[in-house]
């Protein structure tokens, strides 16, 4: 009995591989059969389709390509433009400082010749000061308040074409000088010998016109006076002229002698 079952099993084991390796040669047979043959002109198709693809995939390659070097190109033309620009910064920022430096040595330089001209530049009198108008020269002069070089030497001219002052009132008779000057003049030395006088009788015309108390008219007067008369012998000689006013004889008085 038992041996029997096992050949049966066996049998049947076996009719399976059978019933297996029929199946699979009965696909094989139908797969092979089944199989389409491809003509020549579907061929050259699939061919020429192959080949578009492979031109497609080529040009597309080299479109990426170009695309790459463009962008390659245009990222070191900004990294040129950048080192350009930051060259000229350089440039630009170096230039600066140059020239901030010029203009702090140039303010330095006006700034030492300023303290250069206030340190040479007299210093003022403080107000109520007097100074003798006889005796000051120019540089006791520019240390009053609206008198400058200019008008020092004029003050000094002056007092030499007179002969010296008398009043400090004259002083203002020179053109240009602030009103009341003469609060800031005193006269001490007057009459100690300080007032040249000029001799009337002896002086020559060119003498006399110079000395700003006589125009031209007066002086020919004063020498057709002499030629007549021979000599002057005293101020009230020139009344009889009729070019002199009281003012111009009490102004001529302490500048001549006869």
């Amino acid at each position: 009995m038992r041996r029997a079952q096992i050949r049966g099993g066996l049998g049947l084991l076996i009719l399976c591989l059978l019933t297996f390796v029929g199946i699979r040669a009965l696909l094989l047979y139908y797969h092979k059969d089944t199989t389409p043959v491809l003509t020549e002109a579907e061929e050259k198709s699939i061919l020429e389709f192959e080949k578009a693809r492979t031109a497609d995939s080529l040009r597309y390659a080299a479109h990426w390509d170009s695309i790459h070097r463009h962008w390659a190109e245009e990222k070191e033309a900004r990294q040129l433009l950048r080192e350009q620009r930051k060259a000229a910064y350089t440039d630009s920022l170096q230039k600066w400082e140059a020239e901030k430096s010029q203009r702090i040595a140039a303010l330095s330089a006006r700034q030492a010749h300023y303290d250069s001209l206030r340190a040479s530049y007299p210093q003022k009198l403080p107000k109520g000061t007097t100074v003798d108008a006889n005796s000051a020269d120019t540089t006791l002069l520019q240390r009053i308040p609206g008198i400058g070089r200019t008008y020092a030497r004029k003050i000094v001219a002056y007092r030499d074409a007179l002969g010296g002052f008398i009043s400090p009132k004259q002083i203002e008779e020179i053109d240009g000088l602030p009103n009341g000057i003469s609060s800031w003049f005193r006269i001490t030395s007057y009459g100690g010998g300080s007032v040249h006088q000029i001799n009337m009788n002896q002086a020559d015309f060119k003498t006399l016109v110079h000395h700003p108390y006589l125009s031209y008219d007066q002086t020919k007067a004063i020498c057709n006076l002499r030629r007549k008369t021979g000599s002057i012998r005293s101020i009230d000689d020139l009344r009889g002229t009729g070019l002199f006013t009281e003012t111009d004889l009490q102004r001529l008085k302490p500048y001549f002698k006869f």
